[in-house]
């Protein structure tokens, strides 16, 4: 129910999503099941993780998952939308996730319950505007944030 809450910040239409740091697929395998028209890229630096995302990419028949083994930074993934749960506070994931976002794109950042206390302050400083995209279900989980980046008015 954690991972699924996200189908709702996605965009209505097909996209290239990308979770950063997958571990055991989680938000990316049940986003894939539930948007079978986006495409899903599980990212993930670790061996022994990457190959049970490809084992359980296999096994449920998931055509829209791709799973690739590296750093963010090394990966030259392009996508709509990075999602990061578990990854870093949320100045450091923006910094981590927004090289691999097309210049429209956006984050979708799974906070801790903390996060209405000032979770935001650090990425004003960085041009960045976060707003609650889906709140929490449940005591324990925090809401889910769109981090994008800062549009400057034209003058």
């Amino acid at each position: 129910m954690d991972s699924l809450r996200v189908l709702s910040c996605l965009p209505r239409q097909a996209a290239v999503v990308v979770d950063v740091g997958s571990g055991a697929g989680l938000p990316g395998i049940p986003m894939a099941i539930g948007r079978a028209d986006c495409s899903v890229v599980l990212l993930e630096p670790k061996a022994r993780r990457v190959a049970f995302l490809e084992l359980a990419a296999q096994q449920l028949g998931l055509a829209n998952v791709r799973v690739v083994h590296g750093r963010a930074e090394e990966s030259g993934i392009l996508a709509d939308v990075a999602v990061a749960r578990a990854l870093a506070q949320p100045r450091a994931a923006w910094e981590i996730c927004h090289p691999l976002l097309v210049p429209q794109g956006f984050v979708l950042y799974f906070s801790g319950r903390s996060w209405r206390t000032g979770g935001s302050a650090s990425l004003g400083e960085v041009s960045v505007v976060a707003e609650i995209c889906v709140d929490r279900l449940f005591p324990w989980q925090g809401p889910i944030v769109k981090m994008m980046r800062q549009l400057t008015p034209r003058a």
